[in-house]
This record gives C-alpha cells, structure tokens and sequence, in this order.
C-alpha cells in the first residue's frame, strides 16, 4: 500500500465511525510505515480505542502501524473547543469518552508507560527503586507494571543501566534458556552504555561472556549442567564490571507468573547467583497466588525478607477509603494528561 493511498484508507475508517481528522503524517522506516493520525483533543479517547483497532492492509512485507495523538496548536488553525455545561449524570458523552480512553490505555508496557503514573497509599516507587531484590504481588490490572514502568524511567534518569523483560515471551523455554535469555539482556544493556574502554579488561570479559551465552541460546538443547557452570563465571564479570563502572543494574521482570508455578524457584535461584555480591537487583512483577519464590528443602530461589522485599499492590475494599482516594486518582490523571477538555470537564464541580 503506498503512502497516500495508506493515508485515504485511514482517514475513510476515521470519518466512517466519528473522529474527526485534523490531519496525518507517514513516517516511513526499513520494513515499517508509522501513520500518525492528528485529532482534536476532545476526541482523543474515542481516536485511541479507534487507533488501536485498525490495521492497514500490508503489501510487500511492510508492516503499517496507526498511532493516534492530540494534534499540536499550530495545526489547529484557531479551531477550538467549547465547553458543554455541567455533567449531570453518567451517560453524559463526556465519561463515555473517559470510558474510551481508560479502555484504550488500560495495558501498560515498557513501550506504551502510562499516561501518568498515580502511586497508591504505600511509598511503593520509592521502595521498588531502592537497590535491593523485590517480589511485586498484585492482581492482573493493579499496577504492577505501571510501577516497574516508572521505576525504570526514574532509575534511567539517575544514570543506571536498566534491563526490561517481559517473561510472557519465554513461557514455552526451559528455565534453564530463560535464565539466559534474561542474562543475555542484562548484558546488552551492560555493552550498550558504552561506559568504559573497549579495551579493558572488564569489557572484554563481559564481551565474551555475551559470546559465550549466545552461543548456548543457538544451540538445539541447553544442558542444566552447562547452565549452572556459566553461574560463578558471569557473577564474577558483572561484579567487576559494575565495580569499576561504579553503576548498578536493575533487571525488570514483568509478567512471571506465566512461567510454570514448579519452574519459579529454580529460575530465581540462577538469577539470584548471577546478581550474588553484585551491584545488580531484580525486581519481580506477578501475581502472588500463583508464583512459587521460594522453595525450603533443599533451598531454593528467593527467600522474602532475606533475599527480598516484598510489594504487595492489591488494594481491597478492607480499606474503602485509600481505594476509592486511589481510582478517583487515576481517572483524573487520564482526563488531565489526556489533553481532552471534555474528558477534564468529567471532574468539574456540579453548580
């Protein structure tokens, strides 16, 4: 599909089903197209629920991607928006377009943050950063990723190099290839800073060992024992690496849970033996009634209190207060930073 007649086939789905189009730009990429479509901002909501749906057509083994944003001032061109009065209830258009946007942004990932991060009742982002191993429970939708998401911003802002895995994408592997698919990470991130001399010593080490690691991932089986070996060796190399880099690395895991329960312990406990004596800290985001952390004969994983914290984000109505304060928060920080006039009015005071 060329670039025009992409935009046409976009913007006939937009005027099909309601937002209005203020305009659309192509960026083009090797194998990749981004359409990026403007709407006013009162109609974001509606544009990202929208947005998310629609797939162009591919030709020619280009992938087309939509993505919707509030068009900036000067292409406005003095259009503008008009307040609609006061909401008097629930069916009023305007929360059914703060419905649209919380639905469209409801899932967060490294690639997609939040919005804007809204922290509950507990310091939970000041603990989560801290250089210390962290289990963080909570159930599906209560922010767990939403916290590591911010977290790693923070940590990279500081100046740490940070590692971000999504586990669900390794539930097929045996642990011992998730172990080193998580380490092969961690070292990408280590060789991407660019922190040191090529030459030193420490960098050629951790080289080969990043050498060394994919050479096991291309490999048809991954032995326990050949796993289990390459332990003492890569703690050794990111302890003195991060020693004489003098900075620490933060290891992301989000989305454990989808591992099998049995193999939980004994992929912690190979983490755990990477990162032993070294400036590196895991932070753990899954569902606690099914993750298994810890095993005690023989001993196995991360034992909490010990080895790590735990964060416990599940907010019940044990605590009605703190969890009506904490939702009313999220749906204004939607409607504030969603640039939509009409989603902020969903907050305004009744006369």
């Amino acid at each position: 599909m060329t670039t025009s007649s992409a935009e046409e086939w976009i913007r006939g789905e937009f005027e099909t089903l309601g937002p209005e189009v203020v305009g659309v730009e192509t960026r083009t990429f090797p194998q990749e197209a981004h359409h990026i479509v403007y709407v006013l901002p009162d109609e974001i909501g509606r544009a990202l629920v929208l947005g998310n749906r629609l797939q162009p057509p591919t030709v020619g083994g280009v992938d087309e991607f939509v993505i919707v944003r509030v068009a900036p001032d000067g292409m406005l061109e003095g259009v503008g928006t008009q307040h609609s009065g006061p909401i008097r209830s629930v069916h009023d258009e305007r929360c059914s377009e703060l419905i649209n946007l919380v639905s469209a942004r409801s899932r967060v990932s490294n690639a997609q943050p939040s919005l804007a991060y809204v922290p509950d009742a507990r310091p939970n982002l000041a603990a989560v950063t801290a250089a210390r191993h962290h289990l963080v429970f909570g159930r599906r939708g209560a922010g767990k990723t939403a916290l590591l998401v911010e977290a790693k911003q923070q940590l990279d802002n500081a100046g740490a190099v940070t590692t971000w895995v999504n586990i669900q994408t390794y539930r097929r592997e045996t642990p011992q290839r998730v172990v080193l698919y998580v380490l092969n990470e961690m070292l990408a991130s280590l060789l991407a800073t660019r922190a040191l001399d090529e030459k030193s010593q420490v960098v050629i080490s951790l080289s080969k060992l990043s050498a060394k690691v994919q050479s096991l991932l291309d490999a048809d089986e991954t032995s326990d024992r050949l796993v289990h070996d390459l332990v003492p060796r890569a703690q050794r190399v990111l302890r003195d690496y991060l020693s004489v880099a003098s900075r620490p690395l933060f290891v992301f895991l989000d989305d454990y849970y989808y591992l099998p329960r049995s193999e939980h312990p004994e992929v912690l406990d190979i983490l755990h033996g990477f990162t032993r004596d070294a400036n590196v800290w895991l932070k753990v985001a899954s569902i606690k009634h099914l993750t298994r952390w810890w095993q005690a004969t023989p001993p196995v994983g991360l034992q909490s209190g010990q080895d790590a914290d735990l964060i416990d984000l599940d907010i019940t109505l044990q605590e009605p207060a703190d969890a009506k304060r904490f939702l009313e928060g999220v749906l204004l920080a939607f409607a504030q930073e969603s640039a939509s006039p009409r989603c902020r009015e969903c907050f305004e005071p009744r006369p």
